[in-house]
């Protein structure tokens, strides 16, 4: 389904996930190394806000009306089929 960044990410929100790279420190780190790699303006991301809204991580889920939840542990974060272990930064 063909949908742009701000429709995307709605539907990331509401599955769970948030934006990894919110810390601004972090989003200026990941800008300038897509501008070595020459995926800059006019090739795949115009700006630091596009590179915003492509990568996303587990988050907390939060939707109108509902409460979000607070995640207790790092394993409670990875999905049923994960095999315990195998990712320990995940």
């Amino acid at each position: 389904m063909l949908g742009s960044r701000w429709d995307w990410s709605e539907k990331l929100y509401a599955a769970g996930f948030v934006h990894a790279l919110m810390d601004a420190s972090l989003l200026d780190e990941v800008w300038k190394r897509a501008m070595v790699m020459g995926a800059g303006p006019g090739h795949w991301y115009e700006d630091a806000e596009a590179l915003l809204f492509c990568f996303y991580r587990p988050g907390e889920i939060v939707s109108v009306g509902t409460p979000a939840r607070r995640r207790s542990t790092a394993s409670s974060r990875r999905p049923s089929w994960w095999p315990s272990g195998a990712c320990q930064r995940y």
